[in-house]
């Protein structure tokens, strides 16, 4: 998994990496309302600081990525 971030208004803006690494078991949860991601990567503005952040997919965001697959599969080859 590859995390950046890179300025909205300027597509040619400088992009920063905020993490590099597989997905682990450790980054996942799942409960009765949905996946969550839970990633601690690099600061964007702090050098040798860190932010946790939390990405909740509903039953229907899991969907979307699920009947998507077969093309992004396909896509990766």
């Amino acid at each position: 998994m590859r995390i950046v971030a890179q300025p909205a208004k300027r597509e040619n803006g400088k992009i920063k990496e905020l993490l590099d690494r597989p997905l682990v078991p450790e980054d996942v949860a799942i409960d009765s309302e949905g996946v969550y991601l839970t990633l601690i990567v690099k600061d964007i503005y702090s050098k040798g600081a860190s932010q946790r952040y939390t990405i909740t997919l509903s039953a229907a965001d899991l969907a979307i990525i699920l009947d998507d697959a077969p093309e992004l599969m396909q896509a990766a080859e």
